[in-house]
């Protein structure tokens, strides 16, 4: 929420901004039965109030791509829990996924399969919420491409390099 620059200060306009989750199994047909609710909501609550809204929807990825990325940070928690090198020779704020993916690709005990799978589901579910950096555009490009069909099978093949991750995991 933004509404001002202080406490005490009665701004003409405020920001509110959230993010609206959900899967439905056809969501081509739910997805807008859902935002023409959550806009008659918002109408109601503007009307009855005097007030003026404008809503901007920005598409997001499928929820599965922060799935992954969470399943993803679960095999670098194993991986430090079974004393993988990488965790001995970095700094604890150094310790994130891009890291890890940089040095796994260097190791000749993983197998060539496992170092692209895991860079490459590590750059498609970047988090681009908190950062804009290169990658959080690279996210966003991602969200773009998945929503407007223009990957349609990027999700069922990072859930397959997702698989050969685990697998490979599975001897540890």
């Amino acid at each position: 929420i933004n509404g001002g620059t202080a406490r005490n200060i009665i701004t003409g306009s405020v920001k509110l901004g959230g993010t609206i989750r959900f899967l439905f199994p056809d969501e081509e047909i739910n997805k807008p039965k859902v935002l023409a609710a959550f806009e008659r909501v918002i109408a109601g609550t503007c009307m009855a109030l005097g007030l003026e809204y404008k809503i901007k929807y920005i598409p997001s990825n499928p929820s599965l791509f922060n799935d992954i990325r969470k399943i993803l940070e679960d095999i670098m928690d194993g991986l430090q829990r079974v004393g993988y090198s990488f965790f001995k020779v970095v700094n604890g704020k150094d310790i994130t996924l891009n890291n890890l993916s940089r040095f796994i690709s260097e190791d000749d005990e993983i197998p060539e399969y496992v170092k692209r799978s895991f860079h490459s589901l590590v750059r498609v579910t970047q988090d681009g919420s908190h950062s804009k950096s290169v990658q959080s555009t690279n996210r966003m490009d991602v969200d773009y491409d998945v929503k407007n069909q223009k990957c349609p099978y990027l999700l069922r093949s990072s859930l397959f390099e997702l698989c050969n991750i685990l697998i490979w995991m599975s001897r540890f």
